[in-house]
């Protein structure tokens, strides 16, 4: 019989420290021969959340995972921190891949319901720029692995520069957690796939309740209908997931499809940004995600017959707008796919194909065309043959530049 848990000892090494393990004895060095001593840690791992446990991929494990994970009860514990942050005038959200996507996400929600300035930038891009950095900026660093090298070098710019960082991270143990100010663990377990799900979500559902929380505090509203529609978030994803059989039956269908435009306005935009990285990660398949209404700026010029678009276009307040695209595209003969509220049909004699979602409010939506994305883009992997959990060049946690 497995045990379910298993113990290990782990030893934190500062920058410029070497360790050197003899005899079962550790010595820690500095750089100039300097003796150190650092704490000895347990981690405790459930070896099960390691293993398939009957599915075909770690993916799927993983993605088949996420609705339950999302109803367990989750509170981020900010409220010690908005004391602190109370002359923060300015917001900053870096990440890499799907971190960065949530990030914009973030800049969006804080613009919106904290009346904050708020910006997205990618790690990449935000250690090479020269940024104005004051005690009263917050940086807001997201990372799944808490090691992502440009997040972190973006963190240590953040606190030379005196500004506040927070970081929401999966891992707690790594380097991003221990040199952050502040730390919000994402709480969605281990992911062994290359490709990220279940952490997205989690980095979307995490910030979500970060805007929502920090609102109160300042007197305000917070989010609408936050805790009503938390509560469903579950529910709400496993009816996505009931359509599993459906979503693999389109990546069928459209299986030779030569390129992919995902496109959504909003919080939406977000979403369609994290499902072309998907189709391009394990599908290797072009696509590009685009705001709708960039459609007629370039994009429309790519629709032929190798080409189909997929809306993410709720029944929100800028559903004409996104109707309009729709009606461009089909004007031009173009393949579409819909994402749409469950009871809208009026897309259907619009487009190819509608794939229902159950109705949320506009802020929990993005998760929800997240998941059918990322779904899609499995089963394109898969009918293609290609090796899902570890795509060609990449790497689960990107810790070179």
């Amino acid at each position: 019989m497995r045990a379910s848990w298993t113990h290990k000892k782990i030893v934190f090494l500062e920058n410029e420290e070497m360790a050197m393990i003899q005899l079962g004895q550790i010595t820690i060095t500095k750089q100039d021969g300097q003796e150190v001593i650092r704490k000895i840690e347990t981690l405790s791992i459930d070896v099960t959340e390691m293993e398939k446990q009957g599915h075909a991929h770690f993916m799927l494990k993983e993605l088949s995972e996420a609705p339950a994970i999302m109803g367990e009860s989750f509170f981020n514990n900010t409220l010690s921190y908005f004391d602190q942050w109370k002359n923060i005038h300015r917001l900053i959200f870096v990440g890499c891949g799907g971190g960065y996507y949530a990030s914009l996400y973030g800049a969006f929600l804080a613009e919106k319901y904290l009346s904050l300035s708020s910006q997205a930038v990618s790690g990449s891009e935000f250690r090479y720029q020269d940024f104005v950095l004051d005690a009263q900026t917050l940086v807001v660093l997201v990372s799944q692995s808490g090691e992502t090298a440009d997040t972190l070098a973006a963190l240590r710019k953040a606190k030379q520069a005196s500004a506040q960082t927070v970081a929401f991270v999966n891992v707690m143990e790594s380097a991003i957690a221990r040199e952050t100010d502040r730390v919000i663990p994402l709480g969605v377990g281990p992911e062994i796939a290359v490709a990220s799900t279940k952490a997205m979500h989690g980095m979307i559902r995490s910030l979500i309740s970060f805007v929502h929380e920090w609102s109160l505090w300042k007197g305000g509203e917070g989010i609408p209908n936050f805790f009503k529609e938390h509560a469903r978030l579950s529910n709400n994803m496993k009816c996505v997931l009931a359509q599993q059989d459906k979503i693999k039956q389109l990546a069928q269908k459209y299986l030779e499809i030569k390129h992919f435009l995902i496109l959504g306005r909003g919080g939406e935009f977000s979403a369609a940004k994290e499902g072309a990285l998907k189709f391009m990660e394990i599908a290797y398949t072009p696509a590009q995600a685009f705001s709708s209404g960039e459609l007629k700026h370039g994009p429309l010029a790519l629709i032929d017959e190798q080409a189909l678009s997929l809306f993410l276009i709720p029944k929100d307040g800028l559903y004409e707008k996104n109707l309009i695209s729709i009606q461009e595209v089909q004007a031009r003969g173009g393949h579409m796919i819909a994402l749409t509220t469950e009871g809208n049909h009026e897309l259907d004699n619009l487009v190819d194909e509608v794939i229902f979602l159950p109705k949320t409010t506009e802020v929990f939506h993005p998760i929800l065309s997240i998941f059918v994305l990322q779904f899609f883009a499995y089963y394109l992997a898969v009918f293609k043959g290609f090796p899902v959990d570890q795509p060609r060049n990449l790497a689960k946690s990107v810790t070179v530049e």
